[in-house]
């Protein structure tokens, strides 16, 4: 009877043990639902991407789509067929492509983009799909200066501006994933550059909110009575 009552004890001393480690252990960080993968079935390559707005219209890179007319995007948990490029510009690399119907749609909650300069040195997140684990991830990334850049694939225009972003993280499939400071959106991440100078280092080009929301506005994307305000 007592061997039977110590043995009942010491489950529930090692049940007890194992809720309170469960309950220290780090919850695994919230992926926003607006985040997609976009497959680009022509080129057979993808990129990141998120929604934007009521009608499922995803925000990406235009190296992600290369151009081409049909993709389907994939949820965490679900895949879309239907949707076709709306819009793009090869000065910024910048695309949208949108549901040829509500009902082909991936409506979530859409992330916003801020007219917000996160200070020099201040901290934020990136956020895309990696192709080295198959999944979305988050990622801490610092906020550099401004630069123009001339790296493929980007065609420059003269005074359009960049924000510099430095990480230890870097994995293919974050192209077209949005930038994040105090969780908003204020870019999106446009390539990955290696420090030429530490092994450890990797930059981020993010193209500027400043320089996406007028560009959206003006093919109407997105409308200019809209109000911004923080992402979900």
């Amino acid at each position: 009877m007592k061997a039977g009552i110590a043995g009942i004890l010491a489950f529930l001393v090692v049940l007890a043990l194992g809720g309170l480690y469960a309950a220290q252990k780090p919850a695994s960080p919230r992926i926003p639902p607006a985040m997609v993968r976009v497959l680009n079935p022509a080129e057979n390559t993808f990129g990141s991407g998120f929604v934007i707005n009521s009608q499922g219209c995803i925000l990406t890179d235009g190296h992600v789509t290369e151009y081409q007319k049909e993709f389907r995007v994939e949820s965490e948990k679900d895949s879309f067929l239907g949707y076709s490029l709306s819009v793009a510009d090869p000065v910024t690399d910048l695309a949208v492509i949108c549901p040829r119907s509500l009902k082909e749609a991936y409506l979530p909650t859409p992330l916003v983009l801020i007219d917000e300069e996160p200070p020099v040195e201040s901290l934020g997140t990136v956020i895309g799909y990696s192709d080295v684990t198959g999944a979305f991830e988050k990622a801490d990334i610092k906020f550099l200066g401004h630069i123009s850049i001339t790296l493929f694939p980007i065609k420059i225009e003269e005074g359009l501006k960049w924000r510099e972003i430095d990480t230890h993280f870097a994995k293919g499939g974050f192209s077209g994933g949005p930038i994040l400071y105090q969780g908003k959106v204020v870019g999106v991440t446009n390539v990955i550059v290696p420090s030429s100078d530490r092994p450890d280092l990797n930059y981020f080009v993010s193209v500027k909110s400043t320089v996406i929301i007028p560009w959206l506005h003006q093919n109407g994307i997105l409308h200019k009575d809209v109000p911004h305000g923080p992402t979900s």
